[in-house]
């Protein structure tokens, strides 16, 4: 598949000074002044995270694998994201835990750069539901269409994203990225309706959503992190 990830186990990345304070204590931290981490950390079918994941996941996969994520600089922003969260929305981030399929490709980058918004189709004639971004759902097999292909050996990521306000959409086109949701932008809404237009849903929201509820757009950087990458083999 292009792509072995049992090799990435043996990668270390140097966890930077400014965001050592921010790394998870689950972490396994390595090194003689414990400024190291190994990039995938294998976690085995009796660990917690196995279990909760594997219950997820659902009767249609076969979990073969599941390694936590370790990349200290695409956390640290992450990190340094729900700082400026919990100072906009003046309250404790709310985390919630997501899917996100991708075809096998794509596994090394989103591991190395996190989900990179300058990939995504950014054309009026835009397939996208609910608007342009990064896409995540909270059904596996919605997270696996996506994924695509004939391949019976498969990769999808679980993640952690910040989503705080809402918006549902029904016409992608109303949703291009657009100014990042905090407070203190009533008057340039205000400015907006006055002149007879509609605000970006970014002005008033993080987050836009189907109104099936299946999946959950992010349009800013780094208010997500893939926290494992799952392997898993398609029964059906």
């Amino acid at each position: 598949m292009g792509f072995n990830p049992y090799e990435q186990e043996e990668d270390f990345y140097w966890i930077p000074r400014y965001y050592k304070h921010l790394i998870p204590d689950y972490w396994n931290v390595y090194g003689y002044k414990n400024n190291q981490v190994s990039v995938l950390e294998r976690l085995y079918d009796d660990d917690e995270d196995w279990d909760k994941i594997d219950r997820k996941m659902g009767p249609r996969f076969d979990v073969v694998q599941i390694w936590t994520i370790q990349n200290p600089r695409t956390y640290g922003r992450y990190a340094k994201k729900m700082e400026k969260y919990e100072d906009w929305y003046d309250r404790e981030p709310k985390r919630w835990e997501l899917f996100h399929g991708t075809q096998a490709k794509n596994v090394e980058s989103i591991i190395d750069n996190n989900f990179d918004l300058r990939n995504l189709h950014t054309k009026d004639s835009s397939f996208y539901a609910a608007g342009e971004g990064v896409y995540f759902t909270n059904k596996a097999a919605y997270a696996d269409w996506a994924v695509g292909g004939q391949n019976t050996r498969c990769y999808m990521f679980y993640c952690e994203v910040l989503i705080d306000k809402i918006k549902n959409v029904s016409n992608p086109n109303s949703v291009r990225l657009g100014p990042p949701a905090r407070p203190g932008y009533e008057t340039e809404v205000a400015r907006v309706r006055s002149e007879g237009g509609d605000p970006h849903p970014s002005m008033l929201y993080d987050t836009t959503s189907r109104t099936d509820k299946d999946e959950y757009v992010k349009f800013k950087r780094n208010e997500y992190y893939p926290t494992h990458l799952i392997m898993y083999d398609r029964c059906y």
